[in-house]
């Protein structure tokens, strides 16, 4: 519905566009929590610092922290490497 407002208000392009990058927004977002919860789990609830630093990190950084909390048995473990501990 959103898309198709999008659309019709912008152009098909236009439109188009603009829901590729909310539909992206919304990608990382989820990888975000999907992270945080991993970390809940693992580690014990995040502090406020923690939940910042992962929601203010790129996409790439939160990759690599998917990677790393597999194996990590710590949270300095697995943001070890970023050059900001």
């Amino acid at each position: 519905m959103v898309e198709k407002a999008a659309k019709e208000t912008l152009g098909a392009r236009k439109g188009g566009t603009i829901m590729a990058r909310v539909n992206h927004y919304k990608y990382d977002e989820a990888v975000a929590d999907m992270l945080l919860q991993q970390f809940q789990v693992k580690f014990g609830q995040p502090s406020a610092g923690v939940r910042e630093r992962v929601r203010a990190a790129s996409a790439r950084q939160r990759h690599a922290w998917v990677k790393a909390v597999v194996s990590a048995t710590s949270l300095d473990e697995v943001f070890a490497g970023d050059g900001k501990r």
